[in-house]
């Protein structure tokens, strides 16, 4: 799809992925991805940033009426969180290409931060039904700041860290220190 397309299909809803303009390589994959589900899109530079544009009214309605309009209405929903491991094994991965960054050793570490509370505790499901130690702290406030020179509100966050280390705890008592597995 290119871009005089894009221009000339205005009238269908659009949902637009934002990736930093070092990206080129993940935009083009999710562009792929989506392909492969039979949803087209197109990738385009934008300014400093790479847009995936998905032109699909019917893809729109259900990204917002399933994940939320605004960033801090984002939320991962029930019938996702339900999914076979197989399949959340790959939207996780998505999530933190998207949104977080990943420690490219054993074990694994991931982090990724979020304004929505309800993606937090989603992601954290997530994770945890794959087996994943997941920890999320926040809110954690930020100062105001600026974006091409003017000023901008930036709403608190959220932190999610992902770790493989099984999930274990010590129990102590007077005799011995031991390890529990949790449930």
């Amino acid at each position: 799809v290119s871009r005089r397309q894009l221009q000339r299909e205005n009238h269908l809803s659009k949902v637009i992925f934002n990736l930093g303009s070092h990206e080129e390589k993940e935009a083009r994959q999710l562009r792929i991805d989506l392909l492969k589900l039979g949803i087209r899109s197109c990738v385009v530079r934008h300014g400093s940033s790479i847009r995936v544009a998905v032109l699909s009214r019917g893809f729109t309605e259900l990204m917002t009426a399933h994940f939320g309009i605004r960033q801090t209405d984002r939320k991962v929903p029930m019938s996702i969180i339900e999914l076979p491991k197989g399949k959340l094994v790959h939207l996780l991965k998505a999530y933190l290409t998207g949104d977080g960054w990943t420690r490219r050793t054993k074990p694994l570490r991931a982090t990724a931060t979020t304004v929505s509370r309800e993606l937090a505790i989603g992601i954290r499901l997530i994770s945890e039904k794959l087996g994943y130690f997941t920890a999320v702290s926040g809110p954690t406030k930020r100062k105001p700041g600026l974006i091409k020179g003017r000023p901008v509100k930036r709403s608190p966050y959220y932190s999610i860290n992902i770790n493989d280390v099984p999930r274990t705890a010590k129990h102590v008592s007077s005799r011995s220190c031991y390890s529990v597995k949790s449930i």
